[in-house]
């Protein structure tokens, strides 16, 4: 990502000042790159690991996102073990994540955003907190 903190202008062309082509975005722009531009521009769009987290080919992207002080609180630990569950275990993926990843960063993605994640007010209340999670 060419832009840590803000991400790709998804609404202008920075080049021609003319609205920006979301075709264009969508086939020549990485995944990683749109998803984290939604989470640096919209301040309740959270992103889980769930299946990628499988792949230990990915783990090095991980940890640079939980470098960007703007992204590092919009990431959930997930596992959808229904899907992943073909490539390793949910116990696997929970050990290769414990030996890649730092305690705080562990941390931060499974138990800190989580929590933040649940006690968002955008619902009117918190879910975490009136009991009905």
């Amino acid at each position: 990502m060419t832009h840590p903190h803000h991400g790709i202008d998804f609404l202008t062309n920075t080049i021609t000042g003319n609205p920006g082509n979301m075709t264009f975005i969508w086939k020549h722009v990485d995944w990683y790159t749109i998803i984290c531009s939604l989470m640096l521009q919209y301040e309740n769009v959270y992103a889980d690991l769930s299946y990628i987290i499988h792949n230990s080919e990915i783990q090095p992207l991980l940890k640079v996102t939980l470098q960007n002080e703007e992204l590092k609180g919009k990431v959930l630990f997930g596992s959808d073990f229904y899907v992943v569950r073909n490539h390793k275990s949910e116990k696997s993926i929970y050990a290769q994540s414990i030996d890649n990843l730092t305690e705080d960063e562990f941390d931060q993605i499974a138990r800190i955003n989580p929590r933040v994640f649940l006690e968002n007010k955008v619902h009117g209340r918190s879910l975490y907190n009136s009991g009905s999670l």
